[in-house]
């Protein structure tokens, strides 16, 4: 009896509880990772029943319209009879007698483990459409519990009015506790660290700047000149920041690529949203950098929203008359956009920020975008698999000669 019970509990949660936890899982990535843990237990338990229950139904409706438009099943050597009776069997603590036929165990098992994908998948589709749509900031139930996140990121329009897409760099700057006495740094906020309990740990910046104040007495007279000197000889480490009567304010440029500050040091801090506006316009053009990025944000949106009713639509063309073909042609097109977005990314920051070293990321990447659309051989003319892999393989090969002899 404890041995069908404990069985009964581990499928209760296989079924029940665990497609609930990995949505969850893929739900909370990034900063906002720490969330999966935040709660009570007893709201979290209801959360993840109510998640197992919607990722349950959505997986059947998507059995169910797959079945009967493509003939194509996830759900392996499994009838709907054959749910009843485990749920009833279930609720009665006996070990399902289907369990007893090892396919259908089998069967089982492939179609759970096809649920836990979908599961993790409808999670990460879920967190990714909230971030992009930026949905959390206007739907307060789909609102992280990161709220220093927000406030360093995306405040509301009601704090700082933007243009839609508009990016925002936060400027943070720290008071902080010295060996001296108070210290003032200066940076753009790059990432909050935080620890176990979800509580900040420290503050990353990049480009840090340290606020230097001098009296102007006779023992700093040296000193002071030696900082003019390097401004006058253009060294880029000390700006001049306040020139007042009796003290001197310069900012020190730490050369670091990022400036990890501790919440046990800050006293204060200070936020200035920098705009992105026409800094990188180009002369002649209508369009500034950022303007490009918004418009290449918005056409990677239409692709992927594309690549999904692209898989439900009917074609009487023999490449695309089954499930299976409409995925490989779908993987291998939104691998050869991702391409095709760098290049095309690495040329405007080529042209707008005159980086030159942005010409070679463009010739591997083009590269690469050759290499990979041989697989298209595989799709269109039917050529086994076997030769695509040796012509994309030639090809990396050919291209990384060809590198080496151009160094």
């Amino acid at each position: 009896m404890n041995l069908n019970i404990a069985l009964n509990t581990i499928i209760y949660i296989m079924v029940f509880l665990f497609p609930g936890v990995l949505f969850r899982r893929f739900y909370y990535l990034g900063n906002d990772k720490n969330q999966f843990n935040h709660g009570h237990l007893l709201e979290r338990f209801l959360i993840t029943i109510l998640l197992s229950v919607f990722v349950l139904a959505s997986f059947f409706m998507v059995n169910n319209y797959m079945s009967k438009s493509y003939e194509i099943s996830l759900v392996f050597n499994y009838s709907y009879q054959d749910f009843i009776c485990l749920f009833s069997n279930l609720t009665s603590s006996i070990i399902p007698p289907i369990f007893n036929s090892f396919s259908k165990f089998e069967s089982f098992i492939k179609t759970f483990g096809l649920l836990y994908l979908y599961s993790a998948f409808i999670g990460w589709v879920s967190y990714n459409t909230v971030k992009f749509l930026h949905l959390d900031n206007w739907i307060s139930a789909l609102r992280f519990s990161n709220e220093w996140q927000y406030l360093l990121t995306l405040p509301k329009r009601k704090v700082i009015k933007r243009r839609p897409f508009q990016k925002l760099n936060a400027q943070v700057d720290l008071l902080t506790h010295g060996k001296d006495g108070e210290v003032l740094y200066q940076g753009f906020y790059h990432k909050l660290v935080l620890n176990k309990d979800h509580e900040i740990d420290s503050i990353v910046l990049t480009n840090p700047k340290k606020f230097i104040e001098i009296d102007k007495t006779q023992e700093n007279q040296r000193k002071i000149q030696d900082i003019e000197e390097s401004i006058k000889r253009k060294e880029y480490t000390y700006y001049r920041y306040r020139d007042y009567k009796n003290k001197i304010i310069y900012k020190k440029h730490i050369n670091s690529h990022s400036f990890v500050v501790s919440k046990k040091d800050i006293i204060n801090i200070n936020l200035l949203y920098i705009k992105d506006i026409n800094t990188t316009k180009k002369k002649g053009s209508s369009f500034t950098l950022l303007g490009w990025m918004n418009i290449l944000k918005i056409l990677r949106f239409l692709a992927l929203a594309t690549a999904l009713v692209f898989l439900f639509v009917d074609f009487e063309s023999q490449y695309f008359n089954t499930f299976w073909k409409k995925i490989l042609f779908l993987f291998i097109t939104l691998i050869e956009l991702w391409l095709l977005n760098n290049i095309v990314n690495s040329i405007l920051k080529t042209v707008y920020l005159k980086d030159a070293n942005k010409n070679n990321q463009i010739l591997i990447a083009f590269c690469f975008m050759v290499a990979f659309g041989s697989f298209y051989l595989n799709v269109f003319i039917s050529l086994h698999l076997i030769w695509c892999i040796v012509i994309w393989i030639s090809v990396l090969v050919g291209t990384s000669i060809i590198f080496n002899q151009k160094k």
